[in-house]
């Protein structure tokens, strides 16, 4: 599938003829405008008004906005209840609730608290809109904070359990947006029992057709594909950067507005499984996390004026140099409209990027071109690699993240499905992979249900039958340890036909 690195005409105004803006002013989540003050548990919708920040990225002077711009958050497949004398909400996810490690009694919590209020996420985990740097603050943005409770489900988790499918979240917009950006904090909890704390993370897949997401930056534990946002902690936790994960996705709309966004809600346990609650109703634990969104006040405001420009990336790779501290990257376009340059950028902490070396584009071109670049001094044991895409205008978008490690085996590669959608089979491509580890494969479907089990060593390229399975919405969980000791863990998403 194409990655749309999304380049538009914004048709805006411009003052003696200046296109540049010093700002980038967005709509975003913060208290006031009659926004919620109220506290959960509950399972009912909640509207959340947009405010104007005129000022982004440099500061947060909000205001208001007209049209007014609202996003209603709702809850729908609800897998799993609990009594209300569990939860007030009497399902397993809610709006505005607590943990309690001291009572079976979900305690209530706000239903819009400010980003800071769980998970000791930083500013730098955010980006309020693609091609800006930061723009979100932590004391002064809100969001709707979600429960995920790990009550329903059993007490004792096997090592590998796959994750468990909870509900859908659906995001509502009263007026079309194009490409807006979902803010995730706090994505991980745990439990300790007998000085052993066993933990589990909240990870969303998207179900929207025709968008595909992109990460623009977060914790170390904060990935995001085509398709999902997930946490790669194999132990999650509840603090950014030590097992939660916090970041901002960005929702690329290929151009067109959505009115709607729909994720599917997960828990994972942690990888080595174990207890993750007392089963005795004396206490009521879960994974309690924030979602947040914002939107170029522009786009928002001209959305059915935009013209769409893409430029299509094909592939991006990155991958260490055997026996250097190297890194070798290559990307392909498959067309190009007013491309100006790619800017190679680099992070050793997946959240702060610095530019190395910009690559000229070819402006604009119906064919594929093929382009590259080495690092040759990687330095760290992990890298973080992305491509920020430049437009004439100067309008920048930036690639999905690939991380290269500089242990002794070199890569974390990524796995990839191909053909996706398929029928009979699939090819499961480890070939970015170290030959020398090998992988356990699981196929499940849209419960979280085990339906194929198997061993692959990395280097391979298997086929996978489908012959058996019914059609629908699948996933391709693949686990194991590299070579150098570190965990792997990717969930792929695969549509049988």
């Amino acid at each position: 599938m194409f990655t749309s690195l999304r380049s538009f005409l914004l048709l805006l105004a411009t003052v003696s003829g200046t296109t540049a803006l010093a700002q980038t002013p967005t709509l975003e989540f913060a208290p006031g405008a009659g926004n919620t003050t109220a506290n959960g548990p509950t399972a009912a919708a909640q509207a959340i008004t947009f405010q104007n920040n005129t000022t982004n990225p440099s500061t947060n002077a909000m205001s208001s906005y007209s049209p007014t711009t609202t996003a209603t958050f709702s809850l729908s497949n609800q897998q799993y209840t609990l009594p209300t004398s569990r939860i007030a909400s009497g399902a397993g996810v809610a709006f505005g609730s607590g943990l309690s490690t001291t009572s079976g009694t979900a305690p209530a919590f706000q239903l819009f608290p400010l980003l800071n209020a769980v998970g000791g996420s930083s500013n730098g985990n955010y980006t309020s809109t693609s091609g800006v740097s930061g723009g979100i603050d932590v004391a002064a943005n809100s969001g709707i904070e979600v429960f995920t409770s790990v009550e329903p489900l059993p007490s004792n988790m096997p090592a590998n359990t796959a994750r468990y499918q909870f509900a859908d979240l659906t995001i509502t917009f009263n007026r079309p947006m194009v490409n807006p950006v979902v803010h995730l904090t706090g994505l991980g909890g745990s439990f300790t029992i007998n000085n052993v704390k066993t933990g589990y993370t909240t990870e969303l897949d998207v179900l929207t057709t025709g968008v595909t997401l992109s990460r623009l930056s977060g914790s170390a534990e904060f990935a995001v594909s085509n398709t999902q946002i997930t946490n790669t902690a194999t132990a999650p936790d509840g603090n950014t950067g030590s097992g939660a994960a916090s970041g901002s996705a960005l929702v690329m709309t290929s151009g067109k507005s959505i009115s709607k966004l729909v994720f599917r809600l997960y828990l994972r346990p942690a990888a080595s499984g174990g207890i993750i609650h007392g089963d005795n109703a004396s206490t009521h634990l879960g994974d309690g996390w924030i979602i947040s969104v914002s939107e170029r006040t522009s786009s928002a405001s001209t959305a059915n004026l935009l013209a769409p420009l893409p430029v299509q990336l094909a592939e991006f790779t990155a991958q260490a140099v055997a026996g250097s501290r190297s890194a070798r990257l290559a990307w392909t376009t498959a067309s190009e409209v007013n491309n100006a340059y790619f800017d190679v950028e680099r992070s050793f902490d997946g959240t702060t990027f610095a530019k190395l070396s910009s690559v000229a584009g070819q402006g604009s071109k119906a064919s594929a071109t093929t382009y590259g670049f080495v690092d040759q001094n990687g330095g760290a044991r992990l890298a973080y690699y992305r491509l920020r895409q430049v437009d004439a205008d100067g309008t920048a978008t930036y690639s999905p993240v690939r991380t290269v490690s500089f242990g002794e085996m070199g890569t974390v590669g990524q796995a990839g499905l191909y053909p996706n959608p398929a029928q009979a089979s699939t090819t499961l491509d480890l070939g970015a992979l170290p030959a020398t580890a090998t992988y356990q494969v699981q196929i499940l479907d849209a419960t979280g249900r085990q339906l194929q089990r198997l061993a692959v060593a990395g280097g391979q390229a298997p086929s996978l039958d489908l012959n058996a399975l019914t059609p629908g919405l699948l996933t391709v969980l693949v686990t194991g340890t590299q070579a150098d000791g570190s965990a792997f863990r990717q969930a792929l998403r695969l549509h049988k036909e």
